[in-house]
């Protein structure tokens, strides 16, 4: 979407400032959109096939700019605020391993871990007793989550550097197969020269030293300069293990909850048939989900009702 377009589009917004203040662009102003049904598809695909190509085209389809220009941390920023104005609730998307150990007796039975406080793993072995770590894969909505935003301060990069940005995310992710990019693609993605990864990775070689590609080693693995960080009450649906809070820098892919192509189409046939209306692909997401959120508690508090009447008759009779 180009910027004349948008502003004469009513559905567009200003988003205000971004976390870098737009110090690092020719433009100075960003209009966006939130969301309709269409990139709710777009998005669900995005989860599907476990890619960030289909988030960043349907960013770049609702903002007024080329998104790949944007840095990580811009480009967090305004998935966030589509994600705060495109769904009825903003719940985080929280994807993490549980590390917890469980204890198990000698049939595999899970214990309380109190009973190995104190005990040697000698004792636990000689009682027949496994630690195991759970290592269960959550996937879960996490709706009392909280965001904060980081702002670029005056920050000088080391010589040679640049904020990785948006336009290499689709090569970062191609490349994570070869063996030779796998564990070097983050700090490449902060190398100023050349226009690719690949182009990247060349220059690196060219200098004959390390230097400058350790430095961009120390940035990716530093503290974040600017964009969001999520902090995320957790608690395992495996072992039940409850933890505080972690903070986390979002995963773009799973950034927004996904729906299927099969729970979208639900969706538009409960509304149809519920109030005969037809539902345009280009309703605002926001307003379709909470359309149905709404029909599906007068669906169930009516099953309450009539559950309860007939409760009721059973009992007069």
């Amino acid at each position: 979407m180009d910027w004349e377009t948008a502003i004469h589009d009513t559905r567009f917004r200003d988003i205000g400032d971004l976390p870098t203040g737009f110090r690092l662009y020719s433009f100075k102003e960003l209009m966006i959109r939130p969301f309709s049904l269409n990139e709710l598809y777009i998005v669900g695909a995005g989860h599907r096939a476990d890619s960030i190509r289909h988030v960043i085209r349907a960013a770049e389809i609702v903002t007024s700019c080329d998104v790949n220009q944007l840095t990580d941390g811009d480009f967090a920023y305004v998935l966030a605020w589509l994600r705060i104005n495109s769904y009825p609730e903003s719940p985080i998307n929280a994807v993490w391993q549980c590390k917890s150990k469980s204890l198990l007796d000698h049939k595999r039975r899970p214990l309380n871990m109190s009973k190995a406080a104190g005990k040697s793993f000698a004792e636990i072995d000689r009682l027949g007793w496994t630690l195991k770590e759970c290592g269960h894969e959550n996937v879960y909505l996490a709706h009392n989550a909280s965001m904060d935003i980081t702002v670029l301060e005056d920050f000088d990069l080391p010589e040679g550097l640049s904020f990785p940005t948006v336009s290499t995310l689709v090569e970062a992710e191609d490349l994570m197969e070869e063996p030779e990019f796998t564990h070097i693609l983050d700090a490449l993605r902060w190398i100023k020269e050349g226009k690719t990864l690949r182009d990247k990775y060349e220059y690196v070689k060219s200098l004959g030293n390390l230097e400058l590609f350790n430095k961009a080693k120390e940035m990716a693995n530093g503290r974040i300069t600017h964009g969001i960080t999520e902090t995320v009450p957790i608690e395992c649906m495996m072992c039940s293990t409850k933890q505080t809070v972690f903070d986390k820098v979002p995963s773009f892919i799973k950034f927004f909850a996904a729906y299927t192509e099969t729970s979208l189409y639900n969706i538009q046939y409960n509304l149809t048939t519920a109030f005969n209306i037809f539902i345009e692909d280009t309703m605002p997401s926001q307003k379709l989900l909470y359309m149905h959120s709404s029909y599906v508690k007068d669906l169930n508090e009516k099953k309450e009702r009539d559950a309860l009447k007939a409760a009721t008759r059973r009992k007069g009779r």
